[in-house]
């Protein structure tokens, strides 16, 4: 006791911090301060505190080992070594592992360091107040098989018992409450983050996990989920069990980027283009090819299918100096170019946006050009500059007949259609590597400053703001009359469309980068990660009572 009150005290001193004037603490958006701060890290470089926190955790989980101790975020592991360290001088079986946030961009790339073993585990960390990134640890911890007995912190925000309704209970046992100094409880708060029966998970394998980037996703016919990988190739699986219909792999890909391209599908054709430099045209029943269109060196964007004219567009890239980004038109029976451009200065990652109301087609480009053809026989029209890379791909809204295009210089762009020239902008705070979405009247899009936003299609003004607390980089989908948005955190939002409310949180232990894909006649969602595994889970539904 006289330890543990030696404890409080140094936090109380040097740990707990209070906004002043002189001394300002603000939240994680920079702006807006807060009332207190523990920053533990402080004091727990500190040997003799170290060996207090330690000894006070051995006091609790004496008789349960061998364990295995997860630090978490950056106070968990000089935690966990200590409290393994201690461990063994006090005769208990206990070894440490650690999780990252994120990965790292090089080496090994791991998110779980140190030698994981799937036993009994308790998660470390010096501060619990959502619970958020230990829920993010157990998710991660469990489906790699351990068990997890509980979590350990220093302090805790809110009352331990309300961290047992989350997704996966978490057992808290802690040294401190906040109200220990003075400070009130959090209140709870309702549980967002809801569990999920997982039906079936598919690993691609040879993820390419330097690229947290969008990458190919999911889409669905009546029966069958199909989606590009990094190792080069296309699957066809069953959405029901999960079970690999065909497969059909591509040619020789450099920097093992594959298949970013989202497939696209129409009748009983599939159609994709890959870093080998091709577009393909497959058989959706059987996977055999049916046509290959050769010229590009890479392709990463994804084709738009026009289907009253027989054509699908896409974007190409080329090794050329000048020359280095363009966009074709093929025949979708045959592979048959009927118009190009490749006089684009720089690569043609995004997607093309075809237009029925316009006869017209729309792409943007590496440094911000915004290009608009005709259909039907490719003549230019408009070009817009933005002053940022285009990435990913566009939308248009007929009422007002404007094209939305995001960008990396952080703004929205909202284009007339007929004469590219622009209606208004809408400034984020970082780039913008999602395609935007319009619906009732909205244009939805999402930056890489952690906000989703939704704007007035007539003049761009703000209806509302939801802030994710992680980077997006997927675009928003539309389905079950809810938003649905996948962030670099591996969190599923669900949220309201007409006003931002989340509605519910589902956990996954890698990044969501792309959109998802949901079956409206079964309920089941499939979740790609960033690592190429497909999740199909279908969630439960919690009584709104329930708190955490």
């Amino acid at each position: 006791m006289e330890q543990l009150e030696s404890l409080k005290q140094a936090i109380a001193t040097h740990a707990l911090l209070r906004h002043s004037e002189q001394e300002p603490v603000v939240g994680g958006d920079g702006t807006h301060p807060l009332p207190f701060l523990f920053d533990l890290k402080r004091i727990l470089g500190d040997p003799a505190f170290l060996r207090i926190v330690a000894d006070s955790f051995w006091d609790r989980f004496d008789g349960t080992t061998p364990l295995q101790i997860c630090g978490v975020a950056t106070a968990g592991y000089p935690l966990a070594a200590a409290i393994v360290l201690r461990g063994a001088e006090r005769g208990h079986s206990a070894h440490a592992i650690y999780v990252r946030t994120y990965r790292k961009t090089v080496g090994r790339l791991e998110k779980v360091e140190g030698q994981f073993t799937p036993m009994r585990t308790v998660i470390v960390d010096d501060l619990i107040n959502t619970g958020s990134t230990a829920s993010h640890a157990a998710h991660l911890l469990k489906e790699r098989g351990a068990i997890i007995e509980g979590l350990f912190s220093v302090v805790a925000l809110r009352d331990p018992a309300t961290y047992q309704h989350s997704a996966i209970p978490l057992h808290v046992q802690t040294l401190f409450l906040a109200n220990d100094f003075g400070i009130k409880l959090k209140p709870p708060s309702p549980a967002l983050e809801v569990p999920y029966t997982t039906l079936w998970r598919f690993e691609s394998g040879m993820p390419n996990l330097r690229h947290a980037v969008p990458k190919s996703a999911p889409v669905l016919d009546e029966t069958t989920l199909y989606v590009g990988s990094d190792r080069g190739i296309l699957w066809a699986l069953d959405q029901k069990t999960g079970e690999v219909r065909w497969h059909y792999e591509v040619g020789l890909i450099p920097y093992r980027k594959g298949i970013f391209s989202t497939p696209a599908l129409h009748e009983d054709s599939l159609y994709f283009g890959a870093y080998d430099g091709n577009v393909y045209c497959l058989d959706t029943a059987t996977g055999n090819e049916r046509w290959v269109y050769r010229d590009a060196d890479w392709v990463g964007s994804s084709p738009a299918i026009a289907p009253t004219l027989g054509l699908l567009f896409i974007g190409l890239e080329y090794d050329l100096e000048g020359k280095k980004g363009g966009i074709a038109a093929l025949r979708l029976d045959s592979g048959e170019e009927v118009w190009a451009m490749r006089d684009m200065p720089l690569y043609t990652h995004c997607s093309p946006l075809y237009i029925r109301e316009e006869d017209a087609v729309v792409i943007g480009s590496n440094g911000g050009p915004v290009y608009c053809f005709s259909a039907t026989d490719g003549a230019l029209r408009w070009i817009y500059h933005t002053k940022g890379d285009i990435k990913v791909g566009l939308d248009y809204d007929p009422a007002s007949r404007l094209v939305f295009v995001g960008s990396f210089d952080k703004k929205l762009h909202a284009i007339d259609a007929s004469t590219g020239t622009i209606a208004w902008t809408f400034a984020t705070r970082d780039a913008i590597f999602s395609a935007p979405r319009v619906r009732d009247g909205m244009v939805h899009i999402a930056s890489l400053d952690k906000n989703l936003y939704a704007l007035r299609v007539a003049d761009g003004s703000l209806v509302w703001r939801a802030r994710a607390n992680t980077r997006l980089s997927a675009s928003p989908v539309f389905s079950l009359g809810s938003l649905w948005i996948g962030g670099h955190d591996g969190v599923l939002r669900e949220a309201d469309p007409a006003t931002g409310v989340t509605r519910s949180v589902l956990r996954f232990a890698e990044r969501i980068t792309n959109p998802v894909a949901i079956d409206e006649r079964s309920g089941r969602i499939f979740v790609p990660t960033y690592d190429n595994s497909i999740h199909c889970v279908v969630k439960h539904t919690v009584s709104p009572t329930t708190y955490v």
